[in-house]
């Protein structure tokens, strides 16, 4: 029998965790072949009360991290698949059974990666921009023996990364399917929010742009197969490629050696590289200006 262990992580938010949570207990899957554990930052009567009348394990946690939060989870888990969910997102209500039938039929599987319905604040559905099998942390379900959790507790912000380059390294089955499972919520109390002013935008892009490189970096010693190590550096490749389009003052080393090993020779990529490389700024302006009406159009600070 396969039996699942749901992690909820939640960090000074209280506005969505409840919708999280009955996402969770409004499974087609019975409960008996699921436990729901919740961790968070904080203490509010009316949310813990739910939490502990529907036999929910409830664990406090100071940790700031989302590695540190699911690390506290998982060693309080007793399923040997978990299951993730972000406080702001949910689950439909069949995830949990297609995900028991699933492992539960392919023996070597290690990782399952759904798709997801991108929706803003008020559940209306938004149009999918992204999807990728290390993307998005409430589309990952995992085997927990894969997870090596001192490794775990040296990153933070590419927890999804992490777990993907866990299970790439594990040499076992993986699964990416197109199967919408989740609910991906953008909202003004996240990471997702906007500034309308077009240098701040691209100011916002940088940094963010320049700490996932940071992290990915940090990844590399952590992984052995090629494979995963071929990965990481496209990763980092991609976000490198994507900053010289947004900050004039950087250029990726080696760049052709990079796009003819690590890219996936995806042609818009090199296009880009070289309409900012012949044109400059003229580029580069033109690149952002058509970015941020795609992202505002979308609602999405991507």
């Amino acid at each position: 029998m396969v039996f699942i262990s749901v992690i909820i992580t939640a960090y000074k938010r209280k506005e969505f965790i409840m919708d999280a949570i009955k996402s969770v207990l409004n499974q087609t899957l019975p409960r008996k072949y699921y436990e729901i554990i919740v961790v968070k930052n904080f203490i509010d009567s009316d949310i813990d009360k739910y939490i502990n009348d529907n036999n929910i394990k409830n664990i406090f946690s100071n940790d700031i991290s989302l590695s540190g939060k699911s690390v506290e989870a998982i060693k309080s888990s007793h399923g040997e698949i978990i299951s993730f969910l972000d406080d702001d997102d949910m689950f439909y209500n069949n995830k949990l059974e297609y995900i028991y039938d699933l492992f539960k039929n392919n023996i070597n599987l290690v990782y399952y990666h759904n798709n997801m319905q991108f929706m803003d604040e008020n559940e209306s559905p938004i149009k999918n921009q992204y999807n990728a099998p290390d993307f998005n942390t409430s589309s990952i379900t995992i085997e927990k023996n894969i997870i090596n959790i001192d490794n775990l507790k040296k990153i933070d912000i590419i927890v999804d990364t992490f777990f993907y380059c866990s299970a790439l390294d594990s040499n076992k089955k993986i699964i990416d399917n197109k199967k919408i499972l989740t609910k991906y919520r953008f909202h003004n109390s996240s990471s997702n929010v906007l500034d309308s002013n077009f240098d701040m935008f691209l100011k916002n892009k940088i940094n963010v742009t320049e700490r996932f490189i940071d992290h990915y970096k940090s990844l590399l010693p952590l992984f052995k197969r090629k494979k995963t190590i071929n990965n990481i550096k496209s990763l980092i490749f991609i976000k490198e490629t994507y900053l010289y389009s947004i900050n004039k003052n950087y250029k990726p080393n080696n760049f052709l050696f990079k796009f003819l090993f690590y890219s996936g020779h995806k042609l818009s990529t090199i296009l880009e590289f070289i309409s900012i490389t012949i044109f400059g700024n003229f580029a580069r302006r033109i690149l952002n200006s058509y970015r941020m009406k795609i992202v505002f159009k979308n609602s999405i600070y991507s």
